[in-house]
């Protein structure tokens, strides 16, 4: 993922070059294809560079990536509810430093909702998560959503430490790789 210049994730006259592992999990159904497509549409337009890998190896995809996606579905609890489950796996199996999102996706469909913004945001807050509802489809959030987790990655990469933040007016370039396991595929 990458962005450059003022129409990219970040606005600034610093460049930062970097790669990343980026991994996005998630229950069936839940958005990641429209995730990656909306990933590789926003390539076209900031010069980001998404790497797509299909075929994934168990824990062996996300021991040493450097970012998470968590993906869970605003309309369907059962797939929120494999969060915790996820979450306790990248711990147990992942590195110890890496930016993790917790993404809440079709917030287009906001009158089938049936998993609370409060409750995801609370469990963000409790597991020290990024937290954003988005919209893949629509692309509600998205950038927002990227940019806040690309600048984490930075951040951790520059500062060795998980929680330092930089200002959001810098312009990171980041070319990286997404794996799209399926919450069966992790165990």
């Amino acid at each position: 993922m990458a962005s450059q210049g003022k129409e990219g994730y970040g606005v600034s006259e610093q460049r930062i070059d970097c790669e990343f592992k980026v991994v996005l999990i998630g229950d069936f159904e839940v958005g990641k294809s429209q995730i990656l497509a909306r990933c590789e549409r926003e390539e076209s337009k900031t010069g980001t560079t998404v790497t797509v890998k299909n075929n994934v190896d168990s824990h062996a995809d996300y021991k040493d990536a450097d970012g998470v996606i968590l993906v869970y579905d605003i309309t369907n609890r059962k797939s929120f509810d494999c969060m915790t489950l996820c979450l306790e796996e990248l711990h147990r199996h992942a590195k110890k430093r890496q930016a993790i999102i917790l993404i809440g996706n079709k917030s287009d469909s906001e009158n089938d909702r049936e998993v609370l913004r409060k409750e995801a945001r609370g469990f963000a807050e409790k597991n020290s998560l990024i937290f954003w509802e988005i919209s893949a489809l629509e692309g509600t959030n998205f950038d927002n959503a990227i940019k806040d987790l690309l600048t984490k990655l930075v951040n951790i990469k520059n500062n060795n430490t998980p929680n330092n933040t930089t200002n959001s007016n810098n312009t990171t370039t980041i070319n990286g790789s997404l794996t799209t396991p399926k919450v069966g595929e992790l165990f």
